[in-house]
This record gives C-alpha cells, sequence and structure tokens, in this order.
C-alpha cells in the first residue's frame, strides 16, 4: 500500500552521508518529495527525507540506512 512515509536520520555531518543516502532512494526507484539537513553540531546532523512510496520499500531502505556507519539513528514516520 502507497503511503507518504518521513525517514529521519541522525549521524554525523557531510555530503558523503546525504549523497549515500539519497543513492539508497535511486536505486529503490523512489522519487524524494522532499529533502532537509540540519547540522546543529559539528559532530551531529539531522537528514530528513519525505517521500511517497510503499511500505516493503520503505523498510528495506530503512534497513540500508541503518546500515551507513556514520549514521546513529534512523526513525520511520507515516504521514
Amino acid at each position: 500500500m502507497k503511503g507518504k512515509f518521513s525517514i529521519t536520520a541522525n549521524g554525523s555531518p557531510g555530503i558523503e552521508v546525504l549523497s549515500r543516502i539519497t543513492s539508497l532512494f535511486m536505486k529503490n526507484q523512489v522519487i524524494i518529495k522532499k529533502l532537509d539537513y540540519v547540522s546543529s553540531q559539528k559532530s551531529n546532523a539531522n537528514y530528513i527525507v519525505e517521500v511517497s512510496s510503499d511500505e516493503k520499500k520503505m523498510e528495506r531502505i530503512l534497513n540500508q540506512i541503518n546500515n551507513i556507519v556514520e549514521i546513529y539513528k534512523v526513525t520511520l514516520n507515516c504521514k
């Protein structure tokens, strides 16, 4: 079932991490509707991605983002 989802990831700041996150969506053929990057400190950043997709793809992407070493915590919200 297709729905609107928001993924929030906390991790190290950097363009490399942002690139790795967005490439996961591209590989799974999910179009990003909104992308926010907030760096609150030198050692911490928030990546917020909003998409429309089905739940299975989102769970798969969530697991792949969890495997990125620079990411500390990932949450999935259904809108």
